[in-house]
């Protein structure tokens, strides 16, 4: 998939697909408070493989045009 084959993609597709890129990025990020990490003093190996991961899910959404879902307003 390419930019292109996103720009294909309503808005309805587009924000839904914001909406799950956002939330695979949250649920990758590591815990606020990892027995691992505390122990080595630093990230363990699957909190920095979580991060990778994250960062390839954020790489992708930049490349199919897609941003971060909007907050709402008040």
């Amino acid at each position: 998939m390419n930019g292109a084959a996103a720009l294909a993609l309503n808005d309805p597709q587009r924000a839904i697909l914001a909406e799950a890129l956002a939330d695979a990025v949250h649920y990758r990020d590591p815990p606020l408070r990892c027995p691992d990490c505390e122990t080595l003093g630093r990230l363990c190996r699957q909190c920095i493989a979580g991060l990778c991961q994250a960062r390839a899910y954020l790489a992708l959404s930049r490349q199919l045009g897609i941003g971060p879902p909007q907050e709402d307003q008040p």
